[in-house]
């Protein structure tokens, strides 16, 4: 009977310690997915933003941000191309439409690299994180309703990308990119805006063209992304002048060789009156139609150089102009 009862009691413990295993497996389980997800720390990517003034090293390339200021214009930015058979060109100042200003940023580049070859440099405004305002060589304006017969384009300064023939002599060179924002991005202070440049990491590539046959266009490969914070920047914008400095801020000069009385645009007479006279600038044989007061008499000037002050009109024409003595 004891043998019975002590081997009963065995069985009993094994049973127990049994059943304490089983606890202990239950107890070091791995946490659930949904335990996991509330214990893993979160994930932040930050921006590293840089100051104006700053050199942003990229792999090959190297550019420093000098400044970016408002301008009252692009001088020379604008290309006329003439409908006429003599294909002549010339060009005008650029000012941009009321509620836009026009950014200047000028920038210096450097090359690290060991490949000769073309290099882009892609440059554009970024506002509240997704307004993006970049640069253009083919932002296409309306044509003036004029009889001239004039198709107009931007051509800035720069197309953002420099030549390297031999990389050992390269010393870098300077260059001005421009863009025109809206001005609620210049005041707006409250929300980011930033200057995003992509430099490339290796030379551009030459493909075949899309839209031409039988030509090639240049493509940028990858490209490393910097960022300059542009809040530390005092922008002031046209539409911030009121009264006379703005009325004088708006008045430009030029010289050129009085030609003689242009008649032959009376839908725009209409508008800026009936004194409008003909200059040619330099050697380009194309020819500015310039709108003087009404009281001013110029036949005495008639073949002669004068420097005279004008505005610019919304709709691109020197207007109210007089002779500067």
């Amino acid at each position: 009977m004891k043998k019975a009862i002590t081997i009963l009691l065995a069985l009993v413990m094994v049973l127990s310690l049994a059943a304490c295993g089983e606890d202990n497996t239950t107890q070091t389980q791995a946490p659930t997915e949904t335990d996991a997800t509330e214990s893993a720390p979160e994930s932040t990517t930050e921006k590293t933003l840089l100051n104006i003034g700053d050199t942003a090293k990229g792999e090959i390339c190297e550019v420093t941000v000098a400044s970016v200021e408002c301008v009252d214009k692009i001088e020379n930015g604008l290309l006329f191309h003439m409908w006429s058979p003599a294909e002549q060109t010339s060009y005008r100042d650029v000012m941009a439409e009321e509620g836009y200003s026009i950014i200047k940023i000028p920038y210096h580049i450097d090359y690290k690299g060991k490949e000769s070859g073309r290099f882009s440099i892609s440059i554009e405004l970024n506002y509240d994180d997704g307004y993006t305002f970049t640069t253009s060589t083919n932002h296409f304006l309306p044509a003036i309703s004029s009889g001239v017969g004039f198709e107009e384009k931007y051509v800035f300064l720069t197309a953002n990308s420099f030549e390297v023939d031999d990389p050992l002599n390269y010393a870098g060179e300077d260059a001005v990119a421009y863009i025109i924002v809206n001005d609620v991005a210049l005041t707006d202070v409250d929300k980011s805006f930033e200057l995003i440049i992509g430099l490339p990491t290796a030379p551009d590539a030459l493909e075949p063209s899309v839209t031409n046959s039988g030509s090639y266009t240049y493509k940028q490969g990858e490209a490393e992304t910097f960022i300059f914070d542009l809040r530390s920047v005092e922008f002031k914008t046209e539409s911030e002048s009121t009264g006379d400095e703005q009325a004088e801020s708006a008045r430009l000069e030029k010289t050129g060789k009085l030609i003689g009385p242009n008649y032959g645009l009376p839908s725009l007479n209409e508008i800026y009156g009936n004194n409008s006279w003909a200059i040619k600038y330099g050697d380009n044989p194309v020819r500015e139609t310039v709108f003087f007061r009404e009281d001013i008499d110029l036949m005495d000037y008639i073949g002669e150089e004068i420097t005279f002050s004008y505005i610019f009109s919304k709709d691109g024409h020197a207007i109210d102009a007089y002779i500067v003595e």
